[in-house]
């Protein structure tokens, strides 16, 4: 039997420890939110990092809540954590969780977090709608500087947060990568919304963090070595991507005509079954499904971003592949059109990448079948042409 089967038939309560950001937060707001958009039974307390550990321990069994004092719970919140807790914790493994963070008016502030090569943490999509399909797929994720979902025996195994760190965000972010290093992983889950709430940062608590960022820098260097570096991003937007799918060394881009309607035909049932069967397969890999055409994009896509399965449709597909350089390790292009538009720039752009054309349907033998039935000779040349350049190309 799985972790979730006897889970699933009771009520988990939670344990919420708000950890204090300073005297300019009011955490008697973060407490109420909590009571307020929480399932009974939940329990609260606003303390210190130090104070964190020992209330934690005495908690009890279930899920256990870290969060910055600034956060505001929303409606839904923890039940859509709690489901994806469940669920990505089956085998016993170490398991966290954290939602999308917004500022309120329809932004994201952190959806995830990745650590840069300076120590730095990195909050992925922030500053765009948090409708956006680039933040609406769940991923693994260094952890979160803002709010941590994880069992309680996890949080106690993994050791607790470090009482050497004195900002939350620091020791948020040291506590998840000790959860990597148990062999658990962080999943960001965007179906739970919290909201974020700004505090003015005086010169002290800016001076603590940088302390705490090169600590951090300094206890985690032989990971963080390996790491992009997340500096001008302007010239370099590639880099924000390397951060965002550092965890994610199988990275695989697939190119089809639309988002698949699965309802309809026979190509796009068949896309959408590979797509779906490589997240399955790889469930911590990048797979991202890139549309040529934007058709109906809003209305499929939502069932494959749900799977885990990043889903674009840029409007200038040479410019995206330009913001993704040297980024993926397969690109699979399906159907020959696709191939011969995108050819130039995939080879540009992902020279690295294993090219795979998917043999959706040999078009040559469509358009060989056509020859009985075209009547004039400019039409039957015209069509010997097509078939050449496609029996070429395929």
């Amino acid at each position: 039997m799985t972790q979730a089967g006897p889970r699933a038939g009771r009520k988990r309560r939670l344990s919420a420890f708000v950890v204090s950001a300073g005297s300019q937060v009011p955490t008697d707001e973060t407490i109420a939110a909590l009571a307020q958009h929480t399932p009974d039974p939940v329990n609260t307390g606003i303390m210190t990092i130090g104070e964190a550990n020992a209330a934690v321990g005495q908690a009890g069994d279930g899920p256990v809540c870290v969060l910055d004092a600034r956060v505001r719970a929303q409606p839904g919140w923890f039940e859509s954590l709690l489901e994806a807790l469940d669920a990505r914790g089956t085998r016993g493994e170490v398991v966290g969780v954290t939602p999308c963070v917004s500022d309120g008016d329809g932004r994201v502030v952190e959806a995830g977090t990745m650590v840069s090569r300076d120590g730095a943490w990195y909050p992925v999509g922030a500053g765009i709608e948090t409708d956006d399909p680039g933040v609406r797929f769940a991923r693994p994720v260094d952890g979160s500087s803002k709010l941590l979902v994880i069992e309680q025996d996890a949080f106690l195994r993994v050791g607790g947060l470090d009482e050497r760190f004195t900002t939350f965000p620091a020791a948020a972010m040291d506590l998840c990568l000790r959860v990597a290093e148990h062999g658990g992983t962080v999943w960001y889950e965007p179906s739970s919304r919290v909201t974020w709430v700004p505090a003015r940062v005086d010169a002290s608590e800016a001076q603590a963090l940088e302390a705490d960022r090169a600590s951090l820098r300094e206890r985690r260097r032989d990971v963080l070595d390996q790491r992009p570096l997340v500096e001008d991003l302007d010239r370099f937007p590639h880099r924000a991507l390397a951060t965002r799918d550092a965890l994610a060394l199988d990275r695989v881009l697939l190119i089809d005509d639309r988002v698949p309607h699965h309802d309809r035909g026979a190509g796009d049932p068949r896309m959408r079954q590979i797509v779906e069967q490589m997240i399955t397969l790889w469930p911590e890999a990048r797979i991202t499904l890139l549309a040529a055409d934007p058709i109906h994009a809003g209305q499929y896509a939502p069932a494959l971003l749900e799977q885990g399965i990043e889903v674009v449709w840029p409007s200038d597909v040479d410019a995206w592949l330009t913001t993704r350089l040297f980024h993926y390790s397969i690109v699979v292009v399906s159907r020959p059109h696709n191939f011969r538009r995108f050819d130039e720039a995939i080879r540009r752009t992902q020279p690295q990448a294993l090219r795979v054309y998917d043999v959706e349907a040999l078009f040559f033998r469509r358009l060989d079948r056509m020859e009985p039935v075209v009547n004039s000779q400019a039409d039957r040349n015209a069509l010997r042409e097509l078939l050449r350049r496609d029996r070429t190309s395929e």
